[in-house]
This record gives C-alpha cells, structure tokens and sequence, in this order.
C-alpha cells in the first residue's frame, strides 16, 4: 500500500498584536485640559502683580487712616491694621500696612525725641537759674517736669527722652549744687570776716579808751575766728591771716599809745612817743612798712588832733579875752560886777 509521503513540521515565531485602540479623543481632552492650565497660569502671572499692587496700596492707606490721638495728653499714634488672610494681596497688603505703621510710629517717635531734646535744653537752663540757690527746689522741678514730658510722649521712646533729661539734669544739677556749696561756704567766710572786722575794731576802741584788757580780748575772738575760716576752707592761709591780725593789732597799739601821751592839751609828750616807736618796728614789719603805713598814719591823725587841741585853745582864749573885756568895761561904766564873774575875770586874765 502505497504510503504517505513525511510530512515536514514547518516551525515559525509569531508575536501577539492586538488590535490598535483610537485614542484620539482622550488626547484631545488632555490637550485641552493643558491648554487651561496654560490660561490659568497666564492669567496669574498677568492679574496677580496689578492685585498685589493694589494691595499694597490699600495696606499704606489703612496704615495711614489708623491714626488716633489720646484727648488727655495730645499724644499721636499710628495704630495696627487689621491683618487680610485669604486672597492673592493678603500678604503684600499686611506686609505694606505693617511697614507703613512702623515708619510713622517710628516718625513721631523721632520727632518726639528732636522736640524733647531741645525743649529740655530751655526748661532745664530756666530752672537752674530760678533755682541757682536752691537745689533741692531744681531737683524736685526737674523730677515733675520729666514725668509730665513722659506722659506726652510716645511709648517706643519715653527711655531714649528720660535718660536724654536726667543726663542733661544731672550735669547741671550737680554744678548747680556745687555752685551752691561753695556760695554758702563763701557766705559763711564773708560773715566771719566781717566779725573778724568788727572784733579788730572793737580791739582798736578799747585801746583808745584806755582799756587793754578787754581790747585783748577782742584780738584773741577775732584770731579764733580765722580759726573757724580755715576749717570752712582748707585752702586758706590761717598763717597769714593771723600775722596780718598781729601787724594790724599792733597798729592800734602803737597808735594808742601816742594818743594817750597827749597832757591835757599839750601834743609835745605825743609827738616824742611817736618818735620812740618809730624806731622799733613790730613783728611782721619791715622798718620801711612801719614808717610808711603806720607811722606816717599816726603822724597825721596827731598833726590833725594838735590842729584841733591849738584851735579849741585859740577859741577859748577869744572868748575868755572877751568875757574880762566885758568885766573891765562893765567896771569902767560903774556898772556893778557880780563877785564870782569879777574873779573869773581875774582868774582868766
């Protein structure tokens, strides 16, 4: 039986395709869907500068606007503005309000310090010289007048101004007050030196009337008395203010003692002391200083004491020739002479 030719298997490689899905339709609504998203960000990035703007704007207008001013002391100030949230400006509009609040605070501020300042300058000079002798009085005025000025001025620069016063107050105060420790110091001293005078003239009048005893006295009160300058100021010479005493006190003597050799009228005896103590200058003076202040002093109050003891003398003796011419031509007239006016007639004759 005849038989079937072999067969050969014919082997080949095949792949799987499926069949082509039209996605032209869903391309087409991405396409569109980009294309909107492409507007939106067009129009943001054209609309949100002009919103942004406007915002900021709007912010320093409402800054400006949140002015207030306090009805007891005058006192200006630039209030927060309420802060936007939502919306493209929000953060362009809190960011310019807040700015523009921060610079006028910050103007009133500067302007509050400047205004303080000078007006400080004036007060503080008017009370130092209402109050130059009183300091306690400027302190205490000084005191009132920062506390007023504070309550005037704005919060964010009450420290800046009271350490601006205090500084300027405390400068002044404290040569004010030196000024016054030493015009009392001063005042004191002039006081005692004029004690001191009056000591040295009471010493000297006591020398002229004869009374030694008490003008030493005086002289010792008034040595005692520079003591009490030198303890008021220890700058000063005690030393030499106490020689000076000596001289001055040893003037009086010397000029005492001249007058007390005048004899009733007679200025001879006064005349010769002078000479005496000429020679025999006390401590303290040169024989030049001693001739030329305190004997040439002496010489002439007793030059001008003889001139009035000669004319009183010369007075008298006119009016007692007078008083025994009268006697004689009441005499001579036969008039009667009383017994007494007869022998002080006689008696002046």
């Amino acid at each position: 039986m005849a038989q079937r030719p072999r067969q050969t298997r014919i082997q080949f490689q095949s792949q799987f395709r499926p069949t082509s899905v039209d996605t032209m339709a869903a391309d087409a609504m991405r396409q569109l869907a980009g294309l909107g998203r492409t507007m939106g960000q067009v129009t943001e990035q054209i609309r949100r500068p002009i919103v942004e703007e406007e915002a900021r704007q709007a912010g320093l207008e409402a800054a400006q606007e949140a002015r207030v001013e306090d009805s007891e002391t005058g006192l200006v100030k630039y209030q927060d503005v309420a802060r936007r949230t939502f919306g493209w400006g929000s953060d362009a509009y809190n960011a310019a309000a807040s700015k523009e609040t921060a610079r006028l605070n910050s103007a009133i501020e500067k302007e509050s310090k400047y205004s303080a300042r000078i007006a400080s300058r004036e007060k503080i000079a008017e009370l130092a010289e209402t109050y130059k002798d009183d300091p306690a009085s400027f302190d205490s005025e000084v005191e009132s007048y920062i506390q007023g000025t504070l309550k005037a001025t704005p919060e964010g620069a009450r420290a800046e101004v009271e350490d601006m016063i205090r500084s300027q107050s405390f400068a002044t105060g404290t040569k004010l007050a030196k000024n016054y420790t030493v015009k009392q110091t001063n005042d004191k001293i002039n006081a005692i030196v004029s004690t001191v005078d009056d000591f040295m003239g009471e010493s000297a009048r006591n020398l002229s009337d004869g009374d030694p005893v008490k003008a030493q006295i005086a002289y010792d009160s008034a040595l005692e008395a520079i003591d009490d300058i030198g303890e008021l100021n220890p700058d000063y010479d005690v030393k030499g203010a106490k020689e000076k005493l000596g001289m001055q006190f040893a003037s009086s003597q010397a000029s005492a003692s001249v007058m007390d050799a005048i004899d009733g009228s007679d200025t001879g005896p006064a005349y010769a002391k002078l000479e005496e103590i000429a020679k025999k200058p006390p401590k303290g003076f040169t024989p030049d200083e001693w001739e030329r202040t305190v004997i040439s002093k002496i010489q002439t109050d007793l030059n001008r004491k003889t001139t009035r003891l000669n004319n009183a003398n010369q007075a008298a003796a006119t009016k007692n020739a007078e008083y025994v011419q009268g006697v004689v031509e009441s005499v001579s007239l036969g008039i009667e002479v009383d017994d007494a006016e007869f022998a002080k007639a006689y008696d002046l004759a």
